[in-house]
């Protein structure tokens, strides 16, 4: 609700208590009253010296916001817990603020803060007429119009070169800022798992193929030796016990074959005889039947030759057994067996076996000990090249796995190659066989380059320590050969690589 204001409000000496805070040396006190020549805080006496003079801000507090500005204000008077101030050279745009404020206050009208600030701008900004220019300020006009229109036009021909430059380089060459230098380092691992005992050579050190570069402990290898040693000779020695009983074996064996075999022609002549004088008693025997039938001789004598027919028959029957058991007797000579007492005896045949069984298992020993042999070797591990240590990443003591790094050799002689990351879309735009442009910062060189394999699986031999060994779903490695590689180059030094895309090609085919 506006309210009617009186005559004497408007001046500006007159007092009025409206809400407002004052800092006054840091610290903030209530504004009691205030009018356009100064205004009275709730500060106690003592706090500020007689005759204190100094700059304050005063914060007038609205609806949504605090309007405060700086004001260089007079110590009047003090008292118990006021004390009263006066404005040295209040600012205009301070006082039209203010008296805003009080009349905004008075009418009701605090929560329009644009308009506010409106009626103080216009209020403090003089108006501004426009009077027609002469005919210099015209020419000069002119020229400056001129000049800011080819100023313009160039700067937009500068943009658009430079954003055509951008693209036509974004197009036609793949650039590369993660390229290192690699190639020529050979990984040096053990084949056997172990703890370092000695690393034999530094980094920097020159070295010759076949150098030792590191060794394992070996204390647990010598031993498993001296075990298959002490086992090797065991087994020695019972194959040389086998190979005594399988002598003398066969000793017995041959003084048997030699005795069956004579018994057995003995037997075959008796055989033969006793079969001729059968024959000549039979017939003997058939003319002394033809005889008794006649009564030419007498029974007795009949009986006579019978006896002897029956008796050679009979001396035939014991021969043949005999012949047969000799016959046996070679037989089983074969197997490595005699038969002498009616029973079976001899073991050629499984000394034979045991000989090759205990062969077998000192073949068997003697792996186990050319094995060992090989395991020992292992634990010095040797250079594979001449070269320089590049690095040593492994300190006695520590247990190492099979294959696990420790160090690198720099092979000389080798020529190192590039490896390059680019994304897959820039991978895209060129293939093995493209030309390269290498920088290499640290030595300020240039050099010519090809693409020579792309991926994870074309990179180096098993060996070649690089970055090919880091997996990047995102990028695609690139291995580079260098054309007249500058000297000083040294793996792990970093480069700059660009490579000309098909599309640049055809544009120079263009020109």
């Amino acid at each position: 609700m506006a309210i009617r204001m009186e005559d004497k409000s408007l001046r500006k000496s007159h007092r009025i208590s409206l809400p407002a805070k004052v800092n006054v040396g840091g610290e903030l006190y209530s504004v009691l009253d205030w009018s356009l020549e100064g205004f009275r805080a709730g500060i106690d006496e003592g706090v500020l010296p007689e005759g204190w003079n100094g700059q304050v801000t005063i914060i007038l507090p609205l609806q949504s916001m605090n309007v405060s500005f700086d004001a260089v204000a007079r110590l009047r008077r003090q008292k118990a817990d006021d004390a009263g101030f006066s404005f040295d050279n209040l600012p205009t745009r301070s006082k039209a603020l203010l008296s805003t404020y009080i009349k905004a206050s008075i009418e009701g009208q605090l929560d329009d803060i644009e308009g506010m600030i409106a009626r103080v701008e216009a209020s403090v900004t003089p108006v501004r007429t426009d009077k027609p220019l002469t005919l210099s300020e015209s020419r000069q006009f002119k020229r400056s119009f001129l000049g800011r229109t080819l100023l313009t036009l160039f700067l937009i021909l500068l943009a658009a070169a430079v954003v055509g430059f951008i693209v036509f380089n974004n197009f036609s060459r793949a650039r590369s800022t993660r390229a290192v230098i690699s190639g020529g380092l050979i990984d040096t691992a053990p084949e056997l798992p172990g703890v370092l005992t000695r690393v034999a050579v530094r980094e920097g050190d020159t070295v010759r193929a076949g150098d030792l570069l590191f060794a394992l402990d070996d204390g647990e290898l010598t031993r498993k030796i001296e075990d298959v040693k002490h086992k090797l000779a065991i087994n020695k020695e019972e194959l040389e016990y086998l190979y005594v009983l399988l002598q003398e074996e066969s000793k017995s064996v041959g003084l048997y074959r030699k005795a069956a075999k004579h018994a057995v022609e003995r037997l075959t002549s008796q055989l033969q005889g006793v079969e001729a004088r059968i024959a000549v008693a039979r017939k003997e025997f058939g003319r002394a039947q033809e005889l008794i039938s006649i009564g030419a001789i007498s029974q007795s004598l009949w009986d006579e030759r019978r006896k002897e027919m029956l008796d050679l028959e009979s001396r035939k029957g014991e021969v043949s057994s005999q012949l047969r058991l000799a016959e046996e007797n070679v037989k089983s000579a074969r197997d490595g067996k005699y038969l002498t007492d009616g029973r079976t005896r001899g073991e050629m045949r499984e000394l034979e076996a045991r000989v090759r069984i205990q062969e077998a298992v000192l073949d068997q020993v003697r792996f186990q000990l050319s094995e060992a042999m090989a395991a020992l070797e292992k634990t010095n591990v040797l250079s594979r090249a001449d070269g320089v240590v590049y690095a040593a990443k492994r300190d006695p003591g520590t247990y190492l796995r099979a294959g696990e790094s420790v160090m690198t050799v720099f092979v000389t002689g080798s020529t190192p190659w590039v490896l390059a990351r680019f994304t897959f879309e820039e991978a895209e735009r060129f293939a093995p066989g493209a030309e390269a442009s290498v920088y290499i910062p640290a030595l300020n060189a240039v050099c010519k380059g090809t693409v020579q394999a792309m991926g994870h699986h074309a990179m180096g031999a098993g060996g070649a320590v690089s970055q090919d060994k880091e997996i990047s779903l995102t990028e695609m490695p690139v291995k580079i050969a260098l054309q007249n590689p500058p000297k000083g180059l040294y793996p792990g030094m970093g480069a700059v690589v660009g490579i000309e895309t098909p599309w640049l090609r055809a544009f120079r085919a263009l020109l």
